[in-house]
Formats: C-alpha cells, structure tokens, sequence
C-alpha cells in the first residue's frame, strides 16, 4: 500500500478516527508542527496549518508570504497591546497617529517636515545596524535631508519614552520607499495634519 506523502498508517488510522472542529477545518497532519489535528484551515498560499500553528504567522501584504512571529519582515511588527501593524498589514493603523504625535513631539524642529518631504519622494526608509550584546548601534533614516535625525531617534528610544513611542518607530521603519504607498500615503495624512497644527500654534502665538 502506497501511503500519502508524509503519512504512516498510524496517522492515517487517527485522522480516520478524528472528525473536524467545525466545517470549515478538515482533519489532517499539520506540516508545520507536525501533529495530527481536526483544525486544519487553509493559509493565504494555499497550504493547511493548525489553529495553534496558525497563531505564530501573520501574512505580509507587502511580500506575499507568511511571517513568523519571532522571524518577520521589516513590514509588520506586533504592537505593544498585541495586535499586528505595519504596512504590510490590512488592519487599520489609527491608534498609530497619537502614538506618532507624541514621537514627533519629542523630536526637533523640522523633523515632520523632513520626514513628509522624504516618504513623498519615494525614497524614505529606515536602516538599523544595532550590536548583539553593549554599543548604542546606529540608526539612519534614508531619504531625509539631515543624516543625524537617526540619532535623535536613538537617543529618545534608550530614554523614558522608549515604550511610549516604540510602535510609532516600528511603523515608520515599516515604511520602504514606494513599495508601501497605501501606509506611506496614511502617514503624510497624519504628518500633514501635525504640521498644519504646529502652523496654527505659531500664528496663535504671535503677538496681536
């Protein structure tokens, strides 16, 4: 008897014993953990996983495939409250504009600016080289006409507003020139609503 790639007789002999959890899972070994399990569902790229398995992958839009939670690419991250973002995402990134704001307020003058200047140019994103093990490790963000915001960002990221605007910094580092225009687009409609707001503060702020 020629037994199906992958399966000996004894999981054949379980999977036939097994009913799914509900119809729209099927009974099968589960190629990522590599048990027998009745919650097998179909991923984005056509191949079954287990619920559980499933947990630790979320798909990138940007690059088409699958990312491990612990091993991903630069266009999602996991937030601090858990949920998956990032440009390569299809969640709705709104939370992420408080959290913007209160980076860009701790950041210097021209730093929003800048950074709008650079993502509509097509040319804006982040290259990190940070050390295993001590070292600050340095931080460039590509595009901008000054090289040291960088800096700036490493300094505030090492302080006391580290966990207070890490999502926000993962956002902008899932930014990568034009292939990311959908969040690249979302980010210059939250910038060009903070510059207009620091505007509208100097013009209050002028004597009458």
């Amino acid at each position: 008897m020629n037994m199906p790639e992958g399966l000996t007789a004894e999981d054949l002999a379980e999977i036939a014993r097994m009913e799914p959890e509900d119809e729209r899972c099927v009974v099968g070994k589960c190629p990522y953990c590599g048990e027998i399990k009745d919650n097998l569902l179909p991923t984005n790229d056509g191949s079954l996983r287990c619920d559980e398995c499933d947990s630790d992958y979320e798909w990138c839009g940007i690059c088409k495939e699958d990312q491990r939670y612990d091993d991903h690419c630069r266009h999602i991250f996991q937030a601090e409250w858990g949920e998956w973002l990032g440009s390569g995402t299809a969640m709705r990134a709104d939370e992420l504009e408080s959290v913007l704001i209160t980076l860009l307020d701790l950041m210097p003058a021209g730093f929003s600016q800048d950074l709008r200047s650079a993502i509509l140019s097509g040319n804006f994103y982040t290259w990190a080289m940070l050390p295993l093990i001590g070292g600050s490790g340095h931080l460039s963000l590509r595009g901008m006409r000054r090289c040291d915001w960088g800096d700036f960002l490493m300094e505030i990221g090492q302080g006391d507003n580290a966990e207070e605007i890490a999502d926000a910094y993962h956002w902008l580092a899932s930014l990568y020139k034009t292939d990311t225009p959908k969040a690249n687009n979302t980010t210059v409609s939250w910038l060009n609503a903070y510059i207009a707001m620091e505007r509208a503060a100097r013009l209050h702020a002028l004597p009458a």
